[in-house]
């Protein structure tokens, strides 16, 4: 359950996908794990990098490598976008690189 204290790595989780009444943590290892709960629940518990890619998924948006009509992640998984979630999804994806890239080049 999202109630119990469990520590994970955020950035081991590519992404998240409902299968009610569990959500499903897909992990870089290969592995899930299936947790009871909502994606609602989950991310009120996180804040980026994770954002919605429509109804079902959550994705860790270290792990995307493009936004087109789907999202397609490091592992090779495409999740198919509707044409909302497209428009949010890469408005988000571009704001976030860009701030990484802002706080990268600080830092030097």
């Amino acid at each position: 359950m999202l109630d119990d204290k469990k520590t994970v790595r955020v950035n081991d989780i590519i992404y998240i996908e409902v299968d009610k009444p569990y959500i499903v943590l897909c992990y870089t290892s290969g592995n899930n794990e299936c947790l009871r709960g909502s994606l609602i629940q989950f991310e009120n518990k996180v804040d980026l990098p994770f954002a919605r890619a429509g109804r079902k998924y959550l994705v860790n948006l270290e792990h995307v490598r493009a936004v087109t009509e789907y999202v397609v992640l490091d592992n090779g998984i495409k999740i198919k976008l509707n044409k909302g979630a497209k428009v949010g999804l890469k408005n988000i994806f571009e704001s976030y690189f860009h701030l990484v890239k802002e706080c990268a080049q600080k830092s030097l």
